[in-house]
């Protein structure tokens, strides 16, 4: 783990799920709890926002959705990244590889898919945020981290393996700076779910949090060497689908909470659009990147 110079804010210690996740309509605009400070302190898990992208929106993202398949993307087991991630580039490519890509990645979901990213998120999470300014993050350098990246899991495939956001920060390098500006100890997950698949692609939460986490999950690089074994040990877990409709966003505590996605089947992909957050080290802002 990094050590750190200043002595800011910290997140409490998660002791267990609640299975509590917030609904809100997009066009809800007055009297909105603080749902971050909600998930922070872990009297919620999570919060879905629906109808964040509107129908009309969405639609004509959906006739676009084929342009996807003629870029350039990393392949993963369960389909493709379009955009590289933070967690998927090494701190010595950082300024050679993943922040050039930063504006491309942007430029590329507002062409062809017709979203703005950024505006869109902090327009969204701004309501929810306890007057926190939502922002993305920038490097040492003065270069912003990249806003979200696209994420297509392909029916027949494997679904995304289970994992804990926290276990990244112990020994990927490339979070160090990141970790600075957020507290490593509560990450947040959210995307926005562009295309449900036909069957399956939910998320799944278990009943584990990261306080709890044996070491042998998330040590060595278990995620990478240990994932049969990850698998059987969370089967012995409580746990909770997660479901949401097209244009829904979620945010959720996928730090300190173990998570997965289902394997999905049928004729249509499953797409979101998503990322990473945190509460400012200050408490003033909430960061997010991917």
């Amino acid at each position: 783990m990094f050590g750190w110079k200043k002595k800011q804010q910290v997140s409490p210690e998660r002791d267990a799920v609640t299975w509590k996740f917030s609904e809100i309509e997009v066009t809800q605009d007055k009297d909105l709890p603080d749902f971050l400070s909600l998930i922070n302190q872990a009297k919620i898990d999570g919060v879905i926002i629906k109808n964040a992208l509107p129908k009309l929106q969405l639609d004509k993202i959906n006739d676009k959705i084929d342009a996807l398949k003629n870029i350039m993307v990393e392949a993963t087991d369960f389909g493709c990244v379009v955009g590289r991630t933070l967690d998927g580039c090494a701190r010595t490519d950082l300024e050679s590889a993943y922040f050039p890509e930063t504006d491309r990645i942007s430029n590329f979901f507002n062409q062809v898919l017709g979203i703005k990213v950024e505006k869109l998120f902090e327009s969204v999470v701004t309501k929810i945020s306890g007057d926190r300014k939502v922002t993305q993050p920038v490097y040492s350098n003065g270069d912003k981290y990249k806003a979200a990246t696209l994420r297509i899991s392909k029916p027949g495939r494997e679904g995304m393996q289970s994992h804990i956001g926290n276990e990244f920060i112990t020994y990927l390098p490339q979070l160090e700076h990141i970790a600075g500006v957020v507290d490593p100890k509560d990450r947040f997950s959210f995307f926005f779910l562009l295309q449900k698949p036909e069957i399956g692609g939910e998320l799944v939460v278990f009943d584990l949090v990261w306080k709890n986490t044996p070491e042998h999950l998330v040590a060595d690089m278990a995620v990478v060497k240990k994932k049969l074994e990850r698998e059987e040990y969370l089967n012995n877990f409580k746990s909770m689908n997660v479901n949401m409709d097209a244009g829904d966003l979620l945010i959720f505590d996928g730090g300190r909470i173990w998570h997965r996605v289902r394997p999905s089947e049928g004729d249509m992909d499953r797409i979101t659009l998503g990322g990473y957050g945190g509460i400012s080290r200050d408490g003033k802002g909430f960061n997010y990147w991917s």
